[in-house]
């Protein structure tokens, strides 16, 4: 599952996904969640900080609630304050991003997939 506002950016992040993964994208965190709670059988959550309506945050939260096992990376320009205990299995990436870190990193999801924040740029 993709939450991101940027249209240009769930493209991309489509593009790096394994082209077997079925991929539902929401523009907002709202939406999302209210899908998550009745299909929580992702194998991976991208999303974005910094959105309407609800922040990233409050979405990792809600995910995690529904799914305490979800493993989620974050791709977003403003993770300074994302306060998020470190079992919730979270990968941080800071904007501007690594697309070869990130790309790596969705390859590899299921093995070794540690929370981190990673600072690029």
């Amino acid at each position: 599952m993709i939450v991101e506002d940027e249209p240009d950016l769930i493209r991309l992040y489509k593009e790096l996904l394994p082209k077997d993964w079925t991929v539902d994208a929401f523009d907002n965190a709202r939406s999302a969640v209210a899908h998550y709670s009745t299909h929580s059988d992702y194998d991976l959550v991208v999303t974005d900080l910094s959105m309407a309506h609800k922040q990233g945050e409050g979405l990792i939260y809600d995910i995690k609630y529904v799914n305490p096992f979800q493993k989620i990376i974050v791709l977003s320009g403003h993770t300074g304050d994302l306060n998020v205990p470190e079992h919730f299995q979270v990968r941080v990436f800071q904007k501007p991003w690594d697309i070869r870190q990130v790309t790596e990193v969705l390859k590899d999801w299921d093995s070794g997939f540690k929370s981190q924040k990673t600072n690029v740029g």
